[in-house]
């Protein structure tokens, strides 16, 4: 029994369902299987058909199962014949051996399970919300997190931090409109394509991006939250969407937010940073071992705002270091400027500018996502400020 990877494989026979992913909660099971593989047989044939359960290290995603018959005696290859089905390799977030286990059952039903969830937009002072369709068990969903697979190396897709980094870049295909699930656009001209407040869901996205092959036009932060969420959780990486208030936009990565402004306080133009009422990332939660955090949520983003490596991916950042401020991989200093950098305001004085304000606590404000179980807001800024 021959067990490999088949990378243009990206429309499994069946879509997932919820005990296909509970099913992987033991890990490293070895099974004797009877495929429909079928030949007749006489004495100078062997046939054996092991197949072999998925263990943690195993490389996510589509694999073709297939059988070669030999002749005993002179090794000649009598026939071949392959599964119908691909076998799909997820991560387990039911495993305690898989750096995406997450053991509060509360918490990994909401960031796995559940296919509706709910974004929080709008502004501090008038917080609304919208209800989104994650669609995760859905053919579309996993079919479009599969041919994303393909482009990332084999041996990397073993590692969920590398994978949910790489699904921030695949997701958006801004700026240039290349390569990618969703294109973006902020000008308010939607003509050409679907405004994103049109968008509930990230089922429609999927589907347009299967059968063109071409970035979906529009998304905006929580459209590119929610279908990055549906990725995640369609690879068993459990994830939430999550709004930050006032937030920060940090070009310089100097862990501030330098705002200009001429004699009578109007914003300049030539500001290099800048803030938004509001922006929406994902969180998903993998276990980093060397150190070991108690807390396992990391920032990833899959709006396009810097370039990180040469592409426009952010993270994961571990919410912890953000905390701390502390400069490690993974745009943890970015995340730091969206949450907590002080507001610098450099006012022109004579042509020169000078240092009019330094304005701490405004930045980042009642961060958000949806409660376990419930369409209620919980707000988690100090899990990502020390004095929020």
């Amino acid at each position: 029994m021959t067990l490999g990877p088949e990378d243009n494989r990206t429309s499994p026979a069946e879509a997932l369902s919820r005990n296909s992913m509970q099913a992987k909660a033991q890990p490293n099971l070895v099974e004797r299987l009877s495929p429909s593989l079928s030949w007749n047989t006489d004495e100078s044939i062997e046939l054996t058909a092991d197949v072999f359960c998925s263990t943690t290290n195993c490389p996510v995603g589509a694999y073709r199962i297939g059988a070669r018959l030999y002749d005993r005696q002179s090794g000649e290859r009598l026939d071949e014949k392959e599964l119908d089905q691909d076998l799909i390799v997820l991560f387990n977030p039911w495993s305690d051996k898989d750096s995406v286990y997450m053991a509060d059952d509360g918490w990994r039903n909401e960031c796995v399970l559940a296919t509706k969830g709910r974004i929080w937009t709008g502004e501090v002072s008038w917080k609304s919300s919208i209800s989104w369709d994650f669609a995760q068990f859905q053919n579309p969903s996993l079919s479009s997190a599969l041919l994303g697979l393909n482009d990332l190396d084999r041996n990397m897709r073993t590692a969920p931090t590398i994978v949910s980094r790489y699904f921030s870049d695949y997701v958006n295909a801004s700026p240039n409109g290349e390569n990618g699930i969703l294109e973006g656009k902020w000008s308010g001209d939607y003509r050409d394509g679907i405004s994103p407040m049109n968008w509930k869901g990230s089922l429609p996205i999927f589907v347009r991006y299967i059968k063109y092959r071409m970035p979906v036009k529009y998304g905006q932060c929580w459209v590119f939250a929610g279908v990055l969420t549906s990725c995640l959780r369609s690879l068993g990486i459990p994830s939430r969407p999550v709004t930050n208030y006032e937030s920060g936009h940090d070009t310089g990565f100097d862990k501030s937010i330098d705002i200009y402004v001429d004699e009578d306080d109007n914003i300049l133009d030539s500001s290099p940073d800048d803030f938004w009422n509001f922006h929406v990332w994902t969180e998903c939660w993998i276990i980093r071992v060397n150190p070991v955090y108690l807390d396992c949520w990391q920032v990833v983003d899959a709006t396009p705002q810097e370039p990180s490596d040469g592409a426009y991916q952010c993270g994961p950042a571990a919410r912890i270091d953000v905390k701390a401020g502390r400069d490690t991989r993974f745009d943890t200093v970015f995340v730091y400027g969206e949450v907590c950098a002080p507001l610098v305001v450099w006012k022109e004085i004579d042509g020169v500018f000078c240092t009019n304000e330094v304005l701490s606590g405004r930045i980042g404000l009642d961060i958000s996502t949806k409660a376990v179980s419930s369409e209620t807001r919980l707000e988690i800024t100090t899990d990502y400020k020390e004095n929020p």
